[in-house]
């Protein structure tokens, strides 16, 4: 059965003809350093290829950075239209398990090649583009993409296909899902599986869409429905916001999911590109949408899930929303809902700290 999903209408900078897309990630995470490594403060990771993709430096990744965490240990499923396994900034942060379920397709190779793959290439490789001096790097640069590949060339996505990709993550021990798509009905069968997934404390994130409208897509809306309120603590919907921290005029709002809705960078990104792509030069481009926004998000979260391994999908989700740049009106609004990912505000666990005395201490 054919649920009414596709890319939310992205907007690409050159003439890409589509309806929608190290080695342990090169320069890792510093969870282990040695004692006698030189300190690096943030300012150290604002690198040629940090200051390429500029969500970076709207979103604030320098400060966690240089605290020593960049997503690893933490597997990220990409449900899209195919990720290219071989790109140079992608190839050592493949996880193995990743599945093609899209078939009789143009360009239906796990490797990825094709101007159809360059989506979920795009959206990889803001997620977790590799840390190593060439073109730009991912929020979760030491992080593993899971590639699932439900979307076709055309940017049509089955239920089927994301119900077997969401059960796949599953069993990859993926922590987060990036989802990419939408539209303006859902099958129960994956709604299901959407739930499923929250069960087993995986944050998935939902672009909010490019109809320029009051509320977002679904999957994003989910929470609304009955038996799936329970989602609104591990799903995240996101609108887009320009280089300017303003919405996009094409980017659905918050509207009626504001409460588990935030905002991210989400116009003119660079990021990685399909290898044998002929709209692009080189391997890399800019796209803009929602869809361009999500990524941000998952990987921020697959950072602080290395950060915190210990709290569970619902806790790191708290924290994205508490630590968020209010935009707009004050507080939680139907533009922009929570704020603006903050990956610094994000640095330090938020709550009240308690403190234990001896019995008897006043």
């Amino acid at each position: 059965m054919l649920a009414n999903l596709k890319i939310p209408a992205i907007l690409f900078s050159s003439a890409l003809l589509l309806s929608g897309c190290g080695g342990g990630g090169g320069g890792g995470s510093s969870e282990n350093v040695a004692s006698d490594t030189p300190v690096l403060v943030a300012a150290d990771y604002r690198t040629t290829e940090y200051n390429t993709q500029y969500g970076l430096g709207k979103i604030n990744a320098d400060d966690i950075y240089a605290d020593g965490y960049s997503g690893s240990g933490v597997v990220v499923g990409v449900i899209d239209t195919g990720v290219d396994i071989d790109h140079p900034d992608l190839v050592g942060n493949i996880a193995s398990g990743g599945y093609d379920y899209v078939s009789g397709d143009t360009d239906a190779s796990p490797t990825g090649q094709g101007a159809g793959m360059s989506h979920g290439t795009h959206v990889a490789g803001i997620i977790a583009g590799m840390k190593n001096s060439v073109g730009m790097h991912g929020v979760a640069y030491s992080a593993k993409i899971l590639p699932l590949r439900a979307g076709d060339s055309s940017g049509s996505f089955a239920s089927s296909a994301i119900e077997n990709s969401i059960d796949r993550a599953i069993s990859q021990n993926a922590k987060v899902i990036n989802a990419s798509f939408g539209g303006s009905s859902i099958a129960t069968s994956l709604a299901d599986k959407w739930k499923l997934a929250h069960t087993n404390d995986i944050i998935t994130v939902h672009a909010a869409g490019n109809d320029g409208g009051a509320n977002p897509l679904l999957g994003a809306q989910l929470p609304l429905h009955a038996g799936y309120t329970d989602l609104s603590s591990t799903l995240v919907a996101v609108v887009a916001t320009n280089s300017s921290n303003v919405i996009t005029s094409y980017s659905n709002r918050c509207g009626d999911a504001k409460n588990w809705c935030m905002a991210a960078p989400g116009d003119g990104i660079y990021s990685t590109v399909a290898v044998d792509d002929n709209n692009y030069a080189g391997n890399y481009g800019n796209m803009s949408g929602t869809s361009m926004a999500d990524p941000h998000v998952a990987g921020a979260a697959a950072v602080l899930r290395g950060k915190w391994p210990s709290k569970n999908a619902a806790q790191i989700v708290t924290i994205l929303y508490d630590t968020a740049t209010d935009l707009g009106a004050a507080g939680i609004d139907d533009i922009y809902g929570r704020g603006l990912l903050n990956l610094d505000n994000a640095l330090f666990a938020q709550g009240v700290l308690t403190i234990s005395t001896a019995s008897g201490a006043s």
